[in-house]
């Protein structure tokens, strides 16, 4: 359940980056302060690696790369905020771009709601990947010795 709400997760946010690269406003040309890169070509490059693990997660077979993939993915995106919120370049994250201004939603209620979409996807993806390896550990621990 939780790799299928992370796929759900990623696909809604792909798509409102995707949308957002579209646009025509300003900001879209902004140079990106902690990567250097125009917003729009962000937007473009993590709408599609979103939506790339968001078909992983449905068509890939192993939950343990699924987990991994999930965890860096959320892990890149907190180091992300966490740069941004370093640097302090006076706005927020244009994370959705240009689709919270269409939406009315304030920047500051979009921001927190992306920080908890990576609180839960990183607390998720660490508690899985922890529990298998208890799992195979214990595991190993009772297999008899050859």
């Amino acid at each position: 359940m939780f790799l299928l709400s992370c796929c759900v997760i990623l696909t809604l946010t792909a798509g409102a980056k995707l949308y957002s690269a579209t646009d025509h406003v300003g900001i879209l040309e902004v140079t990106d302060p902690l990567l250097g890169v125009s917003n729009r070509a962000l937007l473009w490059t993590v709408g599609v690696l979103e939506l790339g693990i968001a078909v992983f997660l449905l068509a890939g077979k192993n939950d343990i790369i699924k987990c991994a993939c999930v965890g860096w993915l959320a892990l890149n995106f907190a180091l992300y905020r966490l740069g941004m919120f370093w640097l302090h370049p006076g706005k927020l994250c244009p994370c959705l771009g240009t689709l919270t201004h269409k939406l009315h939603l304030k920047p500051e209620t979009a921001n927190w709601i992306l920080w908890l979409i990576v609180i839960y996807m990183l607390s998720g993806s660490v508690f899985f990947l922890v529990r298998e390896w208890q799992h195979r550990r214990f595991r190993k621990i009772l297999s008899p010795v050859k």
